[in-house]
């Protein structure tokens, strides 16, 4: 690289990093995280006109992963293709990675199911259902304060106000699926 190049490079940077700042200053984060059993559907309903159907949060419920490294993705496919972001597959990849080939640095595409390389220690929880189980929990505490010697439960405004939601997971070992692909079944 010549001179002027490499000291150009600096300002070229520091032009991007002022961009950046500049541009984020403007965006406004939407607001927080939200449960599939408790949705802003006024917040959608006025902010975007958009009224989704339990049948479709179900769909998206049922669409999302949670693997056992701690990251979340979704199903893309019929056949349980799964799309994550390149962190939550970074130690596949490595898994998999051979002096001869290494995904990380190089890629991977698999043109077919049959190009796709296994990885035999993945595991993907998917939310099957949810219960709300306040009457139980709150009776169960009511029961427990009938016995001797049994401390009174404190039973928080919010409990009764919010609900508990148990969730029911499902988990399974892909040990068949890869680092592009899950099989669901």
């Amino acid at each position: 690289m010549k001179n002027n190049q490499k000291n150009r490079l600096p300002g070229i940077f520091l032009l991007a990093a002022a961009s950046i700042m500049f541009l984020s200053g403007s965006l406004a984060a939407e607001e927080g995280m939200w449960t599939l059993d408790n949705p802003p559907l006024n917040q959608l309903r006025e902010k975007y006109g958009f009224e989704p159907t339990p049948a479709w949060l179900e769909h998206i419920r049922l669409s999302s992963v949670r693997d056992n490294d701690g990251g979340s993705g979704s199903f893309i496919s019929p056949n349980g293709l799964v799309l994550t972001n390149h962190h939550v597959a970074l130690g596949q990849l490595q898994n998999v990675s051979t002096p001869q080939k290494n995904y990380v640095a190089d890629g991977f595409y698999a043109p077919t199911l049959a190009d796709e390389i296994p990885c035999h220690d993945v595991e993907l929880n998917v939310l099957v259902s949810m219960e709300n189980v306040t009457a139980r929990v709150l009776a169960a505490g009511r029961k427990g304060s009938e016995a001797p010697n049994t401390p009174t439960p404190i039973e928080p405004s919010w409990i009764s106000s919010a609900g508990l939601t148990a969730p029911s997971r499902s988990s399974r070992t892909h040990g068949e699926g890869s680092a592009a692909s899950r099989e669901s079944g």
